[in-house]
C-alpha cells in the first residue's frame, strides 16, 4: 500500500501528542497525593507511555474501519477500475430531498467516480436510486416487477462489448416498454435529448455527467418515453378500430 508508511507516522504522531498532556496532568496530581518527585516522574512517564499505546491502538482500529470503498484515496482508485465478476456492487440511495415527482431509478454503471456521483446526484434530486455494476442482474430485477420502477439508467461503457449491451437493451425494451431509459456514454459527440423514437433509449447524455445535465436528461427521457408510450397506445387503438 503506497501510503501505509505515511499513515503509520501520522498515527504515531497523534498518539505522542495525546500522551503529552496525560503525563503533564499526572505530575501535579501525584505530587498532591504525597508521592516523592522521583516517584511522581516515574509514574507520570508510565502513564504517558500507556496513553501513547492506547491512542495508537485506537487510531489504528479507526483507520482500518474507515478503509471501506470510498473512504481512502487507495480505495477510490480501486473503485475506479472496471467491474469484474469479483467486484460487483449493489448500493441503494434513499432520496435526500423532497421532489415534486420522485422516481425509483435503477442505475447500471461502473463502480467509478462517475457511477457513484450519478447515483448520489440523483438521490440529491429527490429520487430513490439503486446502483449496480451487474447489468444482467439489474435488467432482470426491473423486468421482474416493472411497475415498481420508473427509469433505467445505463452507462454504455459498463462492458467492453457494446453490441451485447445493445442486444440486452432491445430485449429489455420489449419486456418493459413503460420504463423510460436514459443512456450515458463517453463516446458520443454530444447530448441527445430529442424526442425521436429510439430502439434502446429515450435520451443520451455524454459523460462526464453532473447534476444539472443529469436532471435535464432524466426529464427528457421521461417526456420522450411518455410520448413514445402515447404514440404506441394511439397506434394500437387505431389498429383495433380498423379491425
Amino acid at each position: 500500500m503506497p501510503h501505509s508508511d505515511a499513515e503509520g507516522n501520522n498515527l504515531a504522531l497523534a498518539a505522542v501528542l495525546l500522551s503529552i498532556p496525560v503525563g503533564a496532568a499526572a505530575v501535579p496530581v501525584l505530587l498532591f497525593t504525597g508521592y516523592s518527585l522521583a516517584e511522581t516522574l516515574l509514574l507520570a512517564l508510565i502513564a504517558q507511555v500507556a496513553s501513547f499505546w492506547v491512542g495508537l491502538a485506537w487510531g489504528t482500529m479507526r483507520h482500518r474501519a474507515s478503509g471501506r470503498p470510498g473512504k481512502t484515496a487507495l480505495a477510490s482508485a480501486v473503485n475506479d477500475l472496471p467491474p469484474t465478476p469479483q467486484h460487483h456492487i449493489w448500493r441503494s440511495h434513499a432520496a435526500r430531498v423532497a421532489a415534486a415527482r420522485p422516481l425509483t431509478i435503477a442505475c447500471a454503471a461502473p463502480d467509478s467516480v462517475q457511477g457513484r456521483t450519478c447515483a448520489t446526484d440523483l438521490a440529491g434530486l429527490g429520487h430513490e436510486v439503486h446502483h449496480a455494476t451487474d447489468l444482467d442482474v439489474m435488467l432482470d430485477t426491473v423486468a421482474t416487477r416493472p411497475a415498481d420502477w420508473d427509469m433505467l439508467i445505463v452507462d454504455l461503457d459498463l462492458r467492453g462489448d457494446i453490441e451485447d449491451i445493445v442486444d440486452d437493451l432491445l430485449d429489455f425494451r420489449a419486456r418493459c416498454p413503460d420504463v423510460s431509459v436514459l443512456l450515458l456514454s463517453g463516446s458520443v459527440g454530444r447530448d441527445d435529448l430529442s424526442p425521436e423514437r429510439r430502439a434502446i433509449g429515450d435520451a443520451t447524455l455524454r459523460k462526464p455527467v453532473f447534476r444539472k445535465r443529469l436532471a435535464e436528461g432524466v426529464g427528457a427521457a421521461r417526456q420522450n418515453a411518455a410520448e413514445r408510450s402515447g404514440g404506441t397506445a394511439a397506434a394500437g387503438r387505431a389498429q383495433s378500430m380498423r379491425r
